[in-house]
């Protein structure tokens, strides 16, 4: 199985390397085959909204720049996960520019689920699961909840049958986060039985 981490870090200042470092471990354990990115090193242009990757070619962004590559691992992969450092509950602009140049993967009709949620029909056939690991600095409820619907929106929106929210303090030990990321890939493991 093969998962693709992305790394949302703003800067080196707001480093989240040792996430990273505990989330791929986990990964590991599971036999995941981890492509990690971390995005500020990556030429990533921001989305230009004008639909050609629906009208021009279908599939694959117009922009030739490496959105195109995360797009590819996007298709490849069993399992996505957004590392971010929240911010007033949102996504870093890194991750934002990332999940903006995913929208590819879906065709330009909208569809209606069960639950009266409107979103995109897919393109391809894959399937990801989805984790959003949030950083926060402080204990910040409202900008966790803000995190978790960001999240849920983007399961719905990708067409993902699973999709789940993390969200860690800076002063959280490695034995806490580890385990709950042990947890949450066994819940994985057993919603894909």
């Amino acid at each position: 199985m093969q998962a693709l981490l992305l790394n949302g870090e703003k800067n080196e200042k707001n480093n989240l390397s040792r996430y990273t470092d505990l989330i791929i471990k986990q990964l590991e354990k599971f036999d995941y085959d981890v492509i990690n990115i971390l995005l500020r090193e990556k030429e990533i242009t921001h989305c230009l909204g004008n639909f050609k990757c629906w009208t021009k070619t279908p599939g694959k962004c117009i922009i030739n720049d490496f959105g195109n590559e995360i797009l590819h691992y996007y298709n490849d992969a069993d399992l996505i996960i957004l590392l971010n450092p929240i911010t007033f509950g949102g996504y870093s602009y890194q991750i934002k520019k990332a999940l903006d140049r995913i929208i590819p993967v879906s065709i330009p009709i909208f569809d209606k689920n069960s639950s009266g949620d409107y979103f995109y029909k897919k393109r391809i056939k894959n399937n990801p699961g989805l984790i959003g690991v949030g950083i926060k600095n402080e204990d910040n409820l409202e900008a966790e909840k803000i995190f978790g619907s960001l999240i849920n929106r983007n399961g719905i929106n990708l067409c993902l049958n699973f999709y789940r929210t993390m969200a860690f303090e800076e002063k959280d030990s490695d034995n806490k986060i580890s385990e709950e990321i042990e947890l949450l890939l066994k819940e994985i493991g057993d919603f894909y039985e």
